[in-house]
């Protein structure tokens, strides 16, 4: 694939990624958009690492690396311009995280606020996030997960993301590694 046609290749992808997003039932709906993860069992001693991958696919090999040598999972929230940006490496990196066990989340396409969107608009974003990640792995990822960008939300942002059956995770401890342009 030419640098930059991966948009195009992934198109074959949206369908798939649209039927998932439709099946979520009404009530599904309402218990995504109620329930919020922000921290996990606060009785087991666990880390949980998920960055947001604006990282340059070399960036992500070396959290992968750091994740291997620490033996702790991650759930990394992809954004779809990165993708698009460095195809061919983001293929190779995105394969290797799921290949080591990691699990890939959506954090949008182009990095806007959810919060800005309309629903139209915060679908597309999410589709098309999604069917970039399905065109690197090559087939349809089981996506649960997004974080939205800045961790902007509010009930209607929430109450879309639970209609498309995709769960909003938060954080708790932010590294600020995106203060002063720090990758950490």
């Amino acid at each position: 694939t030419a640098r930059g046609s991966c948009a195009a290749d992934a198109d074959q992808f949206r369908s798939a990624v649209l039927a998932t997003m439709r099946l979520t039932s009404p009530g599904r709906a309402t218990y995504l958009a109620r329930i919020k993860i922000k921290r996990g069992d606060a009785t087991r001693a666990v880390i949980a690492l998920t960055p947001d991958c604006g990282l340059l696919p070399s960036q992500l090999n070396e959290v992968l690396d750091l994740a291997r040598d620490l033996k702790t999972p991650m759930t990394v929230f992809v954004l779809g311009s990165m993708i698009q940006k460095y195809p061919q490496e983001s293929r190779a990196v995105l394969r290797r995280v799921v290949a080591e066990g990691h699990e890939l989340a959506l954090h949008g396409y182009s990095h806007k606020s959810f919060r800005e969107m309309t629903y139209a608009e915060l679908e597309d974003e999410l589709v098309r996030n999604w069917a970039l990640i399905d065109w690197a792995l090559d087939y349809h990822y089981p996506m649960r997960f997004v974080r939205p960008p800045y961790g902007a939300r509010n009930q209607q942002v929430w109450e879309w993301l639970g209609s498309l059956g995709i769960q909003a995770v938060f954080w708790s401890l932010d590294s600020t590694g995106w203060v002063g342009g720090a990758t950490a």
